[in-house]
């Protein structure tokens, strides 16, 4: 009978701390449960936190992207993007009122999210397609302020495609050599034809009445003509490697990325347009497209400016009188006319 006394009081005493490791045990595990479930809620349902800036954040996840935030209205005088050694964010949205041009020229690993603009909101996506070559192109244009190492070339004025590549072949060409490009405007045409009147330079868009009116600074250097010197570039053609030609559409993006009045001034528009197309009632119609713009410049290669009745009057016989007309053109007074 001691014998057995002994042997039950031993089990109780080995057993007194194997229960109680267990009990702490199944808390830690309950409280573990109960914390996951909780995250993935809150994963669910957006996370609300202070952050760095004095503002708060929304960060949530959705099918498309990881991380997304989000800036309340209540932060606009204070708002600051993410840095861009922010890696968990790669997908956040501002309000129209919050001008983010400045950040955004700083920072070539983010493009604009087109498909997820809306009337209060415009997006930016990290890391996307053209972002390494952007990253070049920015390295190099933003290297130093020293106007003694610019590649300086004149902005064209003629037709729109044709100004902005001969920009993108200047990028281009300054990268190939490891200087920054500078636009100029010519000396006797302090304007370029898309920022102001094209007869005087009147009804200007911007003062600078250049291409800065409406895209993105491509260069930290801002020197007067008397301090540039113009670094010498042979005028032979670019390297015609695939890579040059494959590079072209991402440098002329780079060099085009819209301010954010002017994408928010499109988006208005487009919307305005399709509201007006959806107002009416399906009907046939005949395109005319009206090409004007620089046709009239080029000397010898000068086309005339023809009137919007002589087009008309071109339409086939089968094309009434009333028939309804859908005009395409790049050039204003034609929607007059």
């Amino acid at each position: 009978n001691n014998n057995n006394n002994n042997n039950s009081r031993m089990g109780q005493t080995i057993a007194m701390p194997f229960l109680t490791l267990l009990m702490k045990l199944l808390f830690t595990v309950t409280v573990i449960s109960l914390a996951f479930l909780n995250l993935k809620q809150v994963m669910k349902n957006g996370i609300h936190h202070e952050h760095d800036d004095p503002f708060l954040l929304q960060i949530s996840t959705n099918k498309e992207h990881n991380n997304t935030m989000t800036v309340s209205s209540a932060a606009l005088k204070s708002f600051r993007p993410p840095p861009s050694n922010n890696s968990s964010i790669d997908y956040f949205c501002v309000p129209w009122e919050v001008n983010a041009d400045d950040w955004w020229t700083h920072r070539p690993e983010w493009n604009v999210a087109e498909n997820d603009q809306n009337d209060t909101h415009t997006c930016f996506q990290k890391y996307h397609k053209d972002s390494k070559h952007w990253q070049r192109l920015y390295d190099n244009q933003f290297q130093d302020d020293d106007c003694n190492r610019t590649y300086i070339r004149q902005m064209w004025s003629s037709g729109y495609g044709t100004d902005l590549e001969q920009v993108a072949l200047g990028l281009q060409r300054a990268l190939e050599h490891g200087v920054p490009l500078t636009m100029t405007l010519p000396p006797k045409r302090r304007w370029w034809h898309y920022s102001a009147n094209k007869e005087d330079g009147s009804n200007a868009t911007c003062p600078a009445k250049d291409a800065s009116c409406y895209f993105l600074p491509i260069s930290s250097t801002n020197c007067n003509l008397k301090e540039q010197r113009k670094h010498r570039i042979d005028s032979t053609p670019l390297n015609q490697q695939r890579k040059y030609v494959k590079q072209f559409i991402p440098t002329w993006n780079f060099f085009s990325r819209q301010q954010q009045w002017l994408r928010k001034a499109v988006y208005d528009e487009v919307k305005l347009m399709k509201a007006e197309l959806l107002l009416q009632q399906p009907q046939k119609c005949a395109v005319i497209h009206v090409r004007r713009a620089d046709v009239v410049l080029h000397d010898e290669f000068s086309r005339k400016y023809f009137p919007i009745s002589a087009y008309v009057d071109a339409l086939p016989p089968r094309h009434s009188i009333n028939t309804t007309l859908f005009l395409l053109t790049d050039d204003a007074n034609a929607i007059n006319e």
